[in-house]
């Protein structure tokens, strides 16, 4: 329609001036909806056009009808008002203020002045006004309410103008009666209008909300909302449609305190927080009956509440945010109790039937603030903590705690499947890693900061989870289960603490009671396991009364683990082995602890058991049913160990030798140790046998050994085993090979760290810490007891590993210096240098910081530091021994020794003594050792003829709270024993004897009577060398009673030193049965470790690297059998003797040997010549009568130890051979005198030298008169 016909429109208006009013109004209206109907279909530019043309046509026409006589009663009526809310609508939409103006102002003077009395009735109860007054201010209302809307929106404008119309508004909220019935009215013959003021208003609250969000400072905006506001608290009460107007009260509010705040003025902090206390009164003062969602306003309320305090906290006011925090909390823990969801309830009756998109999305917020519930107790806890107030920060933090939602996150469901190690271990979500770090530090805050009751510490505690209506507990026995656990957990680093002890016994019991065995029998066998591990651990006597008897525990697990209904605990069934092998392992713990008379038979036993098993634990396949064996396979076979079996068979090229004679060569570099070679004897010639080296090292290879890196392959191809804590099992079973290592019960220990290996390598592979760590003390077992090459075996197989840098330095450190001990002790002296080079290498690439570390942390770190500084230097005497120096070598073992007593005054720190007011007596510490300069000044200023008794020691038991203090004590018993017999071998009794009495003392205070036992049989040693027969026998009865129970080494060596006492005490015949029973023990102990060998490793011949050694046994403790061989059949006698691996010492022992066997052979021959009177001259007779009583002495001091002179030799010299035999044995002589000259023993020296020496006194006899006339002229 064009402007012109708009004109005629108007022309055919005027025309129409003597009709009514209403009806030239409605004319009006409805021209203006033609045009704008007939332009809706054009573009925007087209309609913002028709609005233009309307807004101008309608002042011309307002104009016009203003301009009449009866202009005043023409501008009224229905049809009127009509008229200027259509224009009104126009001139919203084009923004034109000043039509909004004129409208206002058209509205107002028309409208009579109300009473009083009528401000407060509701429209249609008022009888005073009628419908056209209300409309007409309604109108007006409007007008006014657009008008500042747009002027809002146009922003910027002239600031007096808004501020007037501000100021307007804000009286007509306050002021107008009509208003308050206007809004969210709901009579029927005003609900157009109302329905208009509504949205008018609404949108004006709205903008002027957006514009105080945007210029937070404009006061003339706020205090028009806060107008607003006051008007929305009013109507709350009596308003029907409440819950629009609380919830554009709540928007209101909620950017009021927002824009309030201003983080860095503390003086906003206050009008912030009391905006929010509106909001909270506003829903207070809601009716209860009313049909509000109470919850869903609590819930944005708590929401507000929190996003305030998260500005305030990142802004670093901690102080200010608490109050912010503590309301948030508080008011989302009251919806979701509102909502039905607290405390893990659910959300059932909200998912059963959704409806629309809008329920799917208030759900959704609803799950929010139910997994954000607990990080809002913890931000506040975090702040209390951060302002010192530990308290309410303990308070928070278990608040947080019993928020979790265990429910909706599946943690409940998770606790049936998997342990507690699993559940918050590397695999859990990020949330659950979180609840763990708040249990370990609500509980240490509690146990170690507040100092809290036990009751009060546990989460158990009827206060730390709301009650049901039904009077039931909330919170899941599994879940309150699990965190009593994990609170045992976290404090396990603070036990050492004062206090915690009865905090633990507290968490103990009350996951006992938790945990029932009808319904959780492996959980509840997991806590007693840890009650057994607490009271190995626990220094206490009250075990018995507080939690049971140990015994009482063990038989519990074995009944709950064997039982056939697992209940709730299906699913954990896979932890059952584990579970039942540590119970067997605790059980053998405690018979230590309680010092229990066959402790050592009890030990063995539970050890058996816990390897029986281990065995059925590594038979499992993949879904945790037994393996089956591959057909045509034996027995044997199949149980050859997994490193070897599993590796595929390579084909690599040929070579001119198929055995590697050496492992991968270490980096060159020099050794730090002193060079002092020496040339070593030639080698002699001995009868009937082959002739080799003195010092031929013992392989340390395997023969045809495939490539490492199908090792690798192999691990990766065998189905990972289910563990609780892997690395808490490899540590008991590592302390429980140590203590069996100490008794003296080497075969179980072996049989325990063989099982370890295997199980560390079913678990993370041959790479892994575990797998290198049980093969270190594997191998030094090996070695200790002498099996070199299965040590070997050992070692190779980890080696390349750990020079491949897949094993942590610590570990690799380690390693190499075990490795390196082996080679210095088969005197592989510049193999040995080289690793330990290597070890040192790897030792440096250790992170020495500790910061951020716990005290228990760094003690340990300190410790394991300490530990291997100790090793290195004790590996460090050993090689420069072997180099025959021996002087650097004590000094090095000396200085092993020091660094070890840092060692334990460092482990002491976490078992302080207790203070006394008296002085503490020089025996306090079992660990203390007095100077050596000091002990032996002391005893060289007793009494010469006889020493004062020494008073029998009494030490408190001492209980381990870690494998490392056995480690500790293990090494420093073995550097004390090396030491002492160091000593012994430089002909210093009074310093052996010293250093063993210090290994029986700390023995005696740690309750392991066999090293008592083996301190007994050093000094028995020293006292047998020193002549002291009786004290000798009379101390080896005390070792033989600690020690004659135990089939190991160190019993064969009391055997031994018996026979040796009875044989210089002219006991013959008790002596050879002494020597008889050990050897026996011996041929029994090896053939046990060769049938352990066989289902271990499997039969295995290829240990050696040539056809000589493939004959070589590896036979245990070699040197202790070469010193016990006697004489029953002489040509197995050196077969077998020969046949031992080769050393200095045992080449040593081999020329002596041989030296009196060939003078024993010469003997006989001149005893034969005696009996057939082959000689006749007197002078002649009384010559040789005194050269084979020399002979006689010789050999009684040269025939092995069990050998009678009684015995006939199986051959005989011939008569021109004599001469030659002489002069061979005298070689022999003289190369072990040369061989024991510098490192070797006193003894052997002394008796070395005494053969020696008389062999050239009697030669001298044959070269000059005597052998003319005993042997005929030489030929």
């Amino acid at each position: 329609m064009s402007k012109q016909s708009v004109r005629v429109n108007k022309e055919v208006t005027r025309g129409l001036l003597q009709q009514e009013s209403g009806t030239f109004w409605e004319q009006v209206i409805r021209s203006a909806v033609a045009l704008v109907k007939a332009s809706q279909s054009l573009s925007p530019k087209v309609e913002e056009k028709v609005t233009n043309l309307v807004l101008c046509e309608y002042a011309e026409i307002l104009g016009c009808a203003q301009k009449r006589e009866d202009g005043l009663s023409f501008l009224e009526g229905k049809g009127f008002v009509g008229f200027c809310e259509y224009w009104m609508a126009f001139a919203k939409r084009a923004g034109d203020i000043s039509a909004l103006e004129r409208i206002g102002k058209l509205m107002q003077h028309e409208l009579p002045k109300p009473s009083s009395s009528k401000i407060a009735q509701p429209v249609g109860r008022t009888q005073a006004q009628d419908a056209d007054t209300i409309t007409k201010e309604a109108t007006r209302i409007c007008a006014e309410f657009a008008q500042v809307t747009t002027l809002l929106e146009q922003r910027p404008v002239e600031d007096d103008v808004l501020i007037k119309h501000l100021e307007s508004c804000t009286a007509l909220i306050k002021t107008s009666a009509c208003l308050q019935s206007l809004l969210f009215s709901e009579d029927q013959e005003l609900a157009r209008i109302s329905g208009k003021v509504d949205r008018a208003f609404e949108r004006l609250r709205r903008m002027a909300v957006k514009s105080l969000d945007s210029l937070s400072t404009d006061t003339e905006v706020k205090a028009f909302v806060l107008s607003c506001v006051d008007l929305l608290q009013k109507l709350a009460v009596s308003a029907a449609r409440k819950s629009d107007i609380i919830t554009h009260a709540l928007d209101s509010l909620f950017v009021l305190a927002r824009t309030a705040l201003n983080v860095e003025d503390p003086r906003t902090y206050v009008p912030a927080f009391d905006h929010l206390g509106v909001s909270v009164s506003i829903l207070d003062s809601v009716p209860q009956d009313a049909d509000v969602d109470r919850a869903n306003y609590m819930r944005c309320i708590s929401g507000t509440y929190y996003n305030i305090s998260g500005s305030l906290y990142q802004a670093t006011q901690c102080g200010a945010a608490v109050p912010f925090l503590r309301e948030a909390c508080l008011l989302g823990a009251k919806a979701l109790s509102m909502k039905g969801r607290g405390k893990g309830k659910g959300k059932a009756k909200e998912e059963a039937n959704p409806e629309t998109k809008s329920k799917v999305d208030g759900e959704m917020e609803w799950n929010q603030l139910e997994e954000q519930l607990h990080r809002r107790w913890e931000l506040l806890a975090v702040c209390y903590s951060k302002n010192g107030d530990r308290k309410n920060a303990y308070d928070a933090f278990q608040q947080c705690i019993c928020t979790f939602p265990f429910t909706s996150s599946g943690f409940e469901g998770q606790t049936d499947a998997k342990s507690v190690g699993d559940l918050f271990g590397a695999s859990a979500s990020s949330s659950v890693k979180q609840l763990m770090a708040t249990i370990d530090r609500v509980s240490y805050i509690g146990a170690c900061e507040l100092l809290l009751p036990p009751e009060d510490v546990s989460l158990r505690s009827p206060q730390r989870f709301a009650a049901s209506d039904d009077g039931n507990l909330v919170m899941d026995p599994r879940v309150v289960g699990v965190l009593l656990e994990q609170q045992i957990d976290g404090l396990q680093p603070s036990q050492w603490k004062k206090g915690v002890r009865g905090v633990f016994v507290k968490l103990l019991r009350d996951s006992l009671e938790v945990y029932d065995a009808a319904s959780f029998p492996i959980r509840r066998s997991r806590v007693l396991i840890r009650c057994m591990a607490f009271a190995y651990q626990d220094s206490g006597d009250d075990w018995a009364v507080i939690l049971g008897n140990v015994q009482e525990m063990g038989s519990e697990v074995e009944r709950l683990l064997t039982a056939q209904n697992l209940a709730r605990d299906v699913s954990l069934a896979p932890y059952r082995l584990q579970y039942h092998a540590s119970a067997h392992l605790w059980l053998a713990l405690h018979a230590h602890k309680r010092a229990d008379p066959e402790q050592g038979t009890v030990m063995a036993q539970h050890a058996d058991q816990a390897c029986q098993i281990l065995k059925d634990l590594l038979a499992l396949g993949p879904a945790g049913s037994p393996r089956v064996a591959r057909k045509g396979l034996s027995t044997k076979v199949r149980k050859v160990s997994s490193s070897l079996t599993q590796i595929p068979r390579i084909v690599s090229p040929k070579a001119t030798r198929t055995t590697r004679q050496r492992v991968p060569a270490a980096p060159k570099k020099a050794a730090p140790v002193k060079s002092n070679s020496r040339v070593a004897a030639r080698p002699p010639v001995t009868p009937q046998v082959k002739p080799r080296a003195a010092l031929q090292p013992v392989s340390l290879n395997t023969a045809r050994t495939p490539p490492r890196p199908s090792l690798d392959a192999a691990a990766k191809t065998k189905s990972l085993l289910t563990f609780d804590d892997f690395d808490e099992f490899l540590g008991l079973l590592q302390l429980t090979a140590c203590l069996l290592g100490l008794l003296c019960l080497v075969l179980p220990k072996v049989h325990i760290l063989d099982l370890t290996r295997k199980l560390c390598e079913r678990h993370a592979g041959v790479a892994s810490d575990g797998y290198i760590s049980a093969s270190i003390d594997l191998a030094h077992e090996y070695v200790k007891i002498g099996k070199m090459k299965r040590a070997a075996m050992i070692f190779n197989l980890a080696l390349e590993v750990v020079r491949n840098g897949q094993a942590s330095p610590e570990v690799s450190s380690a390693f190499l210096l075990r490795f390196a001990e082996s080679l210095a002790l088969i005197e592989d002296v510049s193999r040995s240098s080289s690793v330990y080079n290597e070890a040192l290498d790897h030792s440096s690439r250790l992170d020495t910081e500790e910061k951020g570390l716990t005290t228990l942390q760094r003690i340990h770190t300190r410790v394991k530091r300490l530990e291997r500084a100790a090793m290195a230097s004790h590996i460090f005497g050993l090689i420069q021994y072997c180099k025959e120096d021996v002087a650097t070598s004590l000094e090095g073992m000396l200085q092993s020794l020091r660094l070890w007593n840092r060692t334990v005054d460092t482990l002491g720190r976490l078992n302080p003594s207790p203070q006394s007011s008296a002085k503490p007596s020089p025996e306090s510490n079992p660990f203390e050792m007095t100077s050596m300069k000091e002990a032996l000044m002391a005893e060289q200023t007793s009494a010469p003829a006889q020493s004062q008794p020494t008073p029998n020691k009494s030490y408190p038991p001492r209980s381990f709270i870690h494998d490392l203090e056995w480690r500790t004590a293990e090494g420093l018993f073995a550097t004390l024993f090396a030491l002492s017999h160091m000593y012994v071998t430089r002909g210093s009794p009074r310093e052996a004897e010293y250093f063993a009495q210090q290994a029986q003392d700390l023995a005696e205070a740690l309750n392991v009577p066999t090293v008592v036992g083996r301190a007994f049989t050093r000094k028995a040693e020293v006292q047998l060398h020193l002549g002291q027969l009786q004290e000798a026998n009379a101390t080896l009865e005390k070792a033989a009673a600690l020690l004659s129970h135990l089939p190991g080494v160190d019993t064969i060596i009391v055997h031994r030193l018996r026979a040796e006492c009875n044989e210089r005490s002219a006991q013959h015949e008790d002596a050879q049965e002494l020597y008889l029973s050990t050897m026996k023990m011996l041929e029994e102990l090896d053939g046990a470790f060769q049938q352990f060998e066989t289902l271990a490793f499997g039969p295995r011949r290829s240990l050696g690297t040539s056809p000589r050694t493939k004959l070589l046994p590896d036979t245990v403790a070699p040197e202790l059998l070469a010193a016990v061989l006697h004489q029953h059949n002489l040509n197995g006698l050196l077969e077998k003797f020969l046949s031992l691996p080769s050393s200095s010492r045992m080449k040593a022992n081999e020329n002596s040997l041989m030296g009196k066997l060939t003078l024993y052979n010469v003997y006989a021959r001149f005893r034969a010549d005696m009996f057939l009177s082959s000689l006749t001259e007197s002078s002649e007779l009384f010559i040789f009568s005194f050269v084979a009583e020399t002979y006689q002495y010789i050999v009684a001091i040269a025939i092995p130890m069990g050998m009678s002179t009684t015995h006939k030799v199986a051959f005989a010299l011939p008569t021109q051979d004599v001469l030659n035999a002489l002069e061979e044995a005298e070689k022999l002589f003289q190369a072990n005198l040369s061989l024991t000259s510098w490192n070797g023993s006193v003894l052997k020296l002394r008796d070395a030298a005494i053969s020696s020496g008389n062999t050239e006194f009697i030669s001298s006899f044959s070269t000059k008169s005597i052998a003319p006339v005993l042997f005929g002229p030489s030929p």
